[in-house]
């Protein structure tokens, strides 16, 4: 495990599913520190600022695929953007049982 646990970049507006995710990562014994951002454009400002002179690098970058003020689309098409977080995982996690979300996600 990497000095001061991992950089989790989490992009998810329901409080409760935080809190879940949150949960799991400490029953897991997982040591993290957590960025947490409720809005996809506040998400896509956030994700242009990383890099070598910017904010440190996220190890994860966990997201909803269904946001206020946009979706997971719209914030991976922002991470694309952003060399320094091409070999950085992202993973969509939603709740959304609608097939086109789930297709798209």
């Amino acid at each position: 495990m990497k000095p001061g646990g991992h950089r989790i970049l989490l992009i998810k507006d329901n409080p409760g599913d935080v809190r879940l995710i949150q949960e799991s990562l400490r029953m897991n014994e997982v040591e993290y520190s957590l960025t947490h951002i409720e809005k996809a454009d506040e998400a896509i400002r956030a994700v242009g600022g990383y890099g070598p002179n910017g904010v440190e690098v996220p190890d994860l970058i966990l997201l909803d695929y269904n946001l206020p003020r946009g979706d997971a689309g719209d914030v991976l098409a922002a991470v694309s953007k952003n060399p320094a977080l091409a070999v950085v995982p992202k993973a969509v996690v939603t709740s959304s049982l609608a097939p086109k979300d789930r297709a798209e996600a």
